[in-house]
């Protein structure tokens, strides 16, 4: 048995399209992942906040009605 992990399906680019939306030196980043993670200025609520966001986008894909608006 062997297992790919894909680092550009569809969860993984839409958590870097809310890491774009929230995170202020996401402009910075130049792995977005890691590196949101790794920001000292990164907060565990953050991180929430980041989960969150992905949720519900892939939630409202998923019944079709495409991605919120950011800050929703």
């Amino acid at each position: 048995m062997t297992c790919t992990f894909g680092h550009r399906d569809a969860a993984m680019q839409e958590s870097r399209f809310v890491i774009d939306d929230i995170a202020p030196n996401a402009p910075y980043y130049t792995h977005r992942l890691m590196h949101f993670n790794n920001d000292p200025a990164t907060t565990f609520f953050d991180v929430q906040k980041l989960f969150q966001l992905l949720e519900g986008r892939i939630a409202a894909r998923l019944a079709g009605e495409g991605a919120p608006k950011p800050g929703k």
